[in-house]
């Protein structure tokens, strides 16, 4: 179906399935900006389109319901998030501002529950939305209940050098814990777990070879890369008494 696609227009982006149905972002001489479309096997149908704002990321809940999208106004940097309800044929819910880009995640088992980074002015005159501020981590529920929440994390979590950016990276299959890394100016991340009923604690504090963290069932995955090294990838679990990570698997061993 995207090959199909690709044939029949300018360009496609970002390419998802939910479902039987593909969901992207299409530009061509109608919508240069961009518009957001769906394609079934009963046809094609539009999502969502703006004449001063371009789509760049979309992101389905996972039963398919709910898509959000990051759109940012032309010519800035200023990011914004709809969130649109295939049921209802329209957006759902006020819009989500100050993203940081691609840091939304949908609960896996929490329907219409999405997670993301927000930037936020700690004191006043900061430039909201400057990647050297630090960003707060939020949960938000879309449909007949919304609400939005920030998970909070502990004073005793930061660090001065470096801005605090949390973004989500997966859930237990428990759903007990949420971890989160955080990103800030470069590729390095340190891990905290997030309980998500307000409790929170250290899970590990990583250094600048950590370069991906994915989580499976009860445990976390670390891609670790560093010069002059063998890439390798460690696991511990979630949450872990003793912070410390085990070998799973070394590049030279392969």
């Amino acid at each position: 179906a995207l090959r199909e696609l690709n044939s029949r227009v300018e360009a496609v982006d970002g390419a998802v399935f939910a479902g039987d149905t593909l969901i992207y972002i299409r530009r061509d001489g109608r919508s240069p900006l961009g518009r957001v479309e769906e394609r079934n096997p009963d046809g094609v149908s539009e999502l969502y389109s703006s004449p001063d704002e371009v789509p760049g990321y979309v992101t389905p809940s996972a039963s398919g319901r709910f898509v959000a999208i990051q759109l940012t106004r032309n010519g800035t940097e200023e990011h914004r998030v709809l969130v649109y309800d295939r049921k209802t044929r329209q957006v759902t819910g006020s819009p989500i501002t100050l993203l940081r880009p691609r840091s939304m995640r949908w609960h896996p088992r929490r329907e219409a529950e999405l997670w993301y980074t927000q930037y936020v002015a700690r004191h006043q005159g900061d430039l909201v939305g400057d990647r050297g501020r630090d960003s707060a981590l939020r949960a938000r529920r879309f449909g007949r209940h919304e609400s939005d929440r920030e998970v909070v994390i502990p004073p005793t979590l930061k660090w001065s050098d470096t801005p605090w950016s949390p973004v989500v990276v997966g859930f237990t299959d428990d759903d007990a814990w949420v971890v989160a890394a955080t990103r800030a100016t470069s590729d390095s991340a340190r891990v905290i777990y997030g309980y998500q009923d307000g409790r929170h604690g250290l899970l590990t504090e990583t250094d600048e070879g950590v370069r991906e963290v994915q989580v499976r069932g009860k445990e976390a995955f670390f891609l670790v890369r560093r010069e002059g090294k063998d890439d390798s990838i460690e696991r511990m679990s979630v949450p872990s008494e003793s912070a410390q990570r085990a070998l799973v698997f070394k590049a030279s061993e392969g």
